[in-house]
C-alpha cells in the first residue's frame, strides 16, 4: 500500500514539475503536455483499486465538502473514450478561486464504469492564458469526482489568484 501511495505521488510531483517548467521553444508546451497526459495514462490501475484510502489526487467516489463559487453552470457533457457511450462533464466549467486560492474541478459521469477513469483537465484564467494541466482518476464504479488544487501545491498551480474566475476544459478523458 505504502509503495503504490509512494509512486502515484511521484508520478502526479512529476506531471506538476513538468507542467511548471518554463519551455524554451514554442513546441516544448505541447511536449509537456503530452508528457502530463502520457504519464497520467501510465498510472497502474491498481493504484486506484489500493490507494482507496487515501485518494492523493485520486478522485474515488467520494463527495468533497469543499463551498465552491461557480460563477457559469454545468459544461456540455463529453464523450468517455473507450467507453460505451458515457459522458462526462464540468458541473461548473468557470470557478472562482476561494479565498486561499483554491479552485474546485468537480467532475459527474453518466453511469459509473468498470475501470478507472483517466481524465486530464486544462485550468485557464479568465482571459485565456493557460495556468496548466492537472489530471484526475476517477475509481472504478465511481460517477462523481471533486477534486480541490491550490496555489499552495506550487507548480504551475501558484499562479491561481484568491478571488479570480477560472475556466475548466478537458484535454482527455479515457478508461
Amino acid at each position: 500500500m505504502k509503495k503504490c501511495t509512494y509512486l502515484a505521488l511521484a508520478v502526479l510531483s512529476m506531471a506538476l514539475i513538468a507542467c511548471g517548467t518554463k519551455p524554451a521553444e514554442g513546441q516544448a508546451s505541447d511536449q509537456q503536455e503530452q508528457a502530463v497526459t502520457e504519464m497520467a495514462e501510465e498510472m497502474p490501475d491498481s493504484l486506484a483499486a489500493e490507494g482507496a484510502e487515501e485518494p492523493l489526487g485520486d478522485a474515488a467516489n467520494e463527495e468533497t465538502p469543499v463551498e465552491q463559487e461557480t460563477v457559469a453552470g454545468e459544461s456540455e457533457k463529453v464523450a468517455i473514450n473507450g467507453s460505451d457511450g458515457n459522458m462526462i462533464r464540468f458541473t461548473a466549467e468557470a470557478v472562482k478561486a476561494d479565498k486561499d486560492g483554491c479552485v474546485l474541478i468537480d467532475l459527474k459521469m453518466d453511469k459509473p464504469e468498470e475501470s478507472i477513469v483517466k481524465v486530464v483537465v486544462q485550468i485557464n484564467d479568465e482571459d485565456g492564458a493557460r495556468i496548466g494541466l492537472y489530471p484526475i482518476r476517477i475509481g472504478a464504479g465511481g460517477t462523481h469526482a471533486a477534486v480541490t488544487c491550490c496555489a499552495s501545491q506550487g507548480g504551475v498551480l501558484s499562479a491561481i489568484q484568491p478571488g479570480k474566475t477560472y475556466r475548466l476544459s478537458f484535454v482527455r478523458v479515457n478508461l
